[in-house]
């Protein structure tokens, strides 16, 4: 079997009081309302973020063979 790539994108600021930088996420409940508010990524997000993934890969640190995969 091929290895599979999965990622979950999460935006913060480095200056954020409540998540802070380099700590782990922690996520309120679904039914605080959190999350009512939240949109989607567009078909246009989608497209530029697999374009960063792409340019992202073709750089040697993220290269596959290099992880031996």
């Amino acid at each position: 079997m091929n290895p599979e790539f999965h990622i979950h994108l999460y935006g913060r600021t480095k200056d954020s009081t409540t998540q802070t930088w380099g700590e782990a996420l922690i996520f309120p409940n679904k039914s605080t309302g959190f999350y009512d508010k939240f949109e989607r990524f567009n078909n246009e997000d989608i497209e530029e973020i697999k374009r960063q993934i792409n340019l992202l890969e073709k750089e040697d640190k993220y290269n596959l063979l290099n992880w031996r995969l």
